[in-house]
């Protein structure tokens, strides 16, 4: 259980770190 529960807040974390990167990217692609 609280393996699982650790991947998934992980994964989370990533997909959220991938967010943060992307709009950075566009950020600087704007500028």
């Amino acid at each position: 259980m609280l393996n699982s529960y650790k991947l998934l807040d992980y994964l989370s974390f990533m997909e959220n770190a991938a967010g943060i990167a992307a709009v950075i990217l566009l950020l600087l692609l704007g500028l």
